[in-house]
């Protein structure tokens, strides 16, 4: 009949449809490799003219701790424990702002007076990046200090 496969060919179309899907099951797939995790983060802030708002917070997501200093008075540094759960989720905000892609400075020349942050992070290679802030905010500011806050700290 026309049209019709004969049936010894059958066996080689299935044979050459098996290792077809085989082969495309099988393949490598490669996938970009996910940048080493953030392991600490340093937020110092300051205002013009007063030493109010000059803390240093140093969030150690691996001993899962946040150290608290007072820079103007020179006070001992508090230290308080955090939870995993408030790890994941800042680690979650950090990718979320895009912290590893900001600028090293966003600042606004035409503000003489304000609140200033400088920004560090630590990464499980060894990397460090830092961003100095001075009445500009970089893209994903507000998410940024949201991860913050989940942790206690307000700035």
């Amino acid at each position: 009949m026309p049209g019709l496969i004969p049936i010894r060919r059958w066996g080689i179309l299935v044979a050459a449809l098996v290792a077809l899907a085989s082969a495309v099951a099988c393949s490598p797939v490669s996938f970009p490799t996910p940048p080493p995790a953030i392991t600490a983060v340093s937020v110092s802030t300051g205002t013009f003219g007063t030493c109010d708002m000059f803390h240093r917070y140093a969030i150690d997501l691996v001993a899962r701790t946040v150290t608290t200093t007072d820079q103007c008075a020179g006070s001992t540094p508090a230290v308080a424990s955090v939870t995993q759960a408030q790890v994941d989720g800042l680690r979650v905000a950090l990718d979320a702002a895009g912290v590893r892609s900001w600028a090293a400075k966003y600042d606004n020349p035409n503000i003489l007076d304000g609140t200033g942050y400088s920004v560090s992070i630590t990464d499980a290679a060894g990397g460090e990046k830092g961003t100095h802030i001075y009445m500009r905010y970089p893209p994903g500011w507000t998410t940024f200090t949201a991860g913050l806050a989940a942790l206690g700290i307000t700035i």
